[in-house]
């Protein structure tokens, strides 16, 4: 089984009126890391835990799937929710298919 191959991406299209730029949210967060000290948490990757269901209480927990679902909660867009990497294999539209029709 081969892994599926994206092109291209849009949100969902019930997602809610965005009230913020997705990207421009993420690249404020460059720089955030986890703590190497013994004991110790990035607060900020515990915030980005608490929108996943999950809430993972650590930042050694991998914490890609909380982060981009922390992005969207702050650009007014709903994320999978989920702290699974892989839950956002299904999230969003194709847009091959739309371009392919828009061509035709």
């Amino acid at each position: 089984m081969t892994a599926p191959v994206f092109v291209a991406w849009r949100p969902p299209a019930d997602q809610p009126k965005p009230t913020g730029d997705w990207m421009s949210i993420a690249e404020g967060e460059l720089g955030i890391h986890e703590n190497s000290l013994p004991g110790e948490n990035n607060r900020r990757i515990l915030e980005y835990h608490q929108a996943t269901t999950f809430a993972a209480t650590a930042d050694e927990v991998p914490w890609s799937s909380s982060f981009v679902n922390w992005v969207m909660k702050n650009a007014g867009r709903r994320g999978t929710g989920s702290a699974l990497a892989s839950s956002w294999l299904t999230w969003g539209g194709d847009l091959t298919r739309q371009k392919k029709a828009r061509s035709l």
